[in-house]
């Protein structure tokens, strides 16, 4: 079967291997998920936080050893979702695209809040009358600059996002070993112990890694790059490893030097030091007055991430567009600069007036992000596990490209397997003996609503699937350059 000429392509070798490479990077974010998603860490596992990290890297890790055997044969905009349709088919597919396109337009949702009471709270520092609600015309000016940022184009965007990771690296890795060297005789290999400053040992850890996982997230975000990127059987799985072990790097050495300086017995209440801005403290602790970098970069860290973020989704939503999974209006590229504006549009429109909205809704944007950050963990938790058993499922289906038997079968069998706990910890359910601390307060509205997501695309896959059946086989649709039009047949039961 073939596609029709006239579908709307992407730009082909718009970006080279370093802008791919960092548009997962900036997407892990390492300042902003230090900063915000593993202090939520350190409140379950104390100073065993630096072991959550480890088995995070390990997990994640195999994941991403998993999407990039995927992607040197499946490189496409859809990414993941694509992953799956050829594996399990399209109907699995179309709820894995469903899962993840929310997780990414949720980013700014659960950022721009926080970025808008960073911005406050040090404006509150010279400033004395600054009104409690200024967080929110902060957050709508962030998601305009990044909204702005996104149409400019893949080149430009990507490009400005590896040069604000690298930035965020060199600060956030300079403090850490400034604090370890402070530290002195208190550096300590007990941080690798589950039972180092929590009561609850590695039942803690394993809830802990709810949020350390949410770290990590965003590791595959340059697989829907596959039709943009130079060479993207290359670019797109060094890319995927590379985002995984640079962040973990960061994450081990911060998560080390932080636990050390102020001391194990210190980290469950870590997130709430300094006013709840507790890596600012360290900043002033390190490095003084110049310790106000540290803000300055975690500013720039939500930006990069919201901006990686944006593309990943847009690309995605387009890719649904395009093949007839969601309204072709989505599928409508800017001409000149190659960028599918109109899910650009949907994704910042909706990011920015349900961050400032909810803001106020429920609490403030801190609530907000407890509630995002645990949806949107789940949501990749529950695409990577398919994402694992489409690779094993695809190799069985095309043998001739199944390569390392290693690499296709054993590793994305362990994925699913150490996924299984963490999805389990995410919903507080006990496994193997293990009294899982339950997620608590207003995060445990995540998980509802990360289930509600889901079963709002399984309702919505099923009615496809008898109105448009044509629509759902499309889903299987690689768009390559040289091969533009063609579409693989949907992969049936043996």
């Amino acid at each position: 079967m073939v596609a029709a000429k006239t579908a709307p392509e992407l730009r082909h070798n718009a970006v080279g291997l370093g802008p791919v490479i960092f548009q997962s990077l900036t997407v892990v974010a390492p300042a902003a998920g230090v900063a915000t998603a593993l202090p939520l860490a350190t409140s379950y596992a104390g100073g065993a936080t630096v072991l959550a990290i480890i088995f995070a890297i390990v997990v994640t890790g195999l994941m991403a050893i998993t999407i990039s055997q995927l992607a040197r044969h499946l490189p496409s905009s859809g990414g993941l979702y694509t992953y799956v349709a050829h594996g399990l088919g399209p109907q699995a597919g179309f709820i894995v695209g469903w899962g993840v396109i929310g997780a990414y337009a949720s980013t700014g949702t659960y950022f721009w809040g926080y970025f808008g009471i960073l911005c406050r709270d040090e404006l509150s520092t010279v400033w004395s009358g600054t009104p409690s609600w200024l967080w929110a015309p902060i957050a709508v000016i962030s998601g305009l600059l990044v909204w702005f940022l996104l149409e400019r184009g893949i080149s430009v965007s990507a490009r400005v996002g590896a040069a604000m990771g690298m930035f965020e690296i060199a600060v956030i890795v300079g403090l850490a070993l400034t604090l370890i060297v402070k530290a002195g005789h208190h550096n300590t290999a007990d941080v690798f112990s589950p039972h180092t400053g929590n009561p609850h040992g590695l039942s803690a850890v394993f809830t802990a890694m709810v949020y350390t996982i949410l770290a990590f997230i965003g590791f595959e975000a340059a697989a829907p790059l596959g039709e943009e990127a130079r060479n993207p059987r290359r670019a797109v799985p060094i890319a995927v490893l590379t985002s995984v072990a640079v962040g973990g790097v960061v994450y081990v050495v911060a998560y080390y030097a932080a636990t050390v300086f102020i001391g194990p017995s210190h980290m469950l209440d870590f997130i709430n030091s300094n006013g709840g801005n507790p890596w600012g403290g360290l900043g002033t602790a390190g490095w003084g007055a110049a310790g106000i970098l540290i803000i300055l970069v975690l500013l720039n860290s939500l930006l990069a991430c919201a901006n990686g973020a944006g593309n990943s989704g847009s690309r995605m939503l387009f890719s649904l567009g395009r093949v007839g999974g969601l309204p072709s209006s989505f599928a409508n590229i800017d001409r000149k600069r190659g960028t599918p504006y109109f899910a650009i549009r949907v994704i910042s429109v909706s990011g920015i007036i349900i961050a400032v909205g909810l803001g106020f809704i429920i609490g403030g944007p801190l609530n907000v992000f407890a509630v995002y950050a645990t949806a949107i963990t789940i949501l990749f938790v529950v695409g990577y596990m398919l994402v694992a058993v489409s690779c094993i499922r695809y190799s069985i289906r095309e043998p001739e490209k199944s390569g390392n038997f290693l690499l296709r079968y054993v590793v994305p069998a362990c994925a699913f397997l150490v996924f299984v706990p963490v999805l389990l910890a995410s919903l507080g359910i006990p496994f193997l003996g293990l009294a899982i601390a339950p997620i608590t307060g207003v995060g445990r509205a995540g998980i509802w609503l990360a289930v509600a997501w889901l079963a709002l695309g399984c309702i919505y896959a099923a009615w496809l699937t008898k109105v448009q059946p044509e629509a759902m086989r499309r889903i299987t649709t690689v768009f390559e350059k040289d091969q533009p039009a063609t579409e693989r047949q949907p992969l049936q039961d043996p």
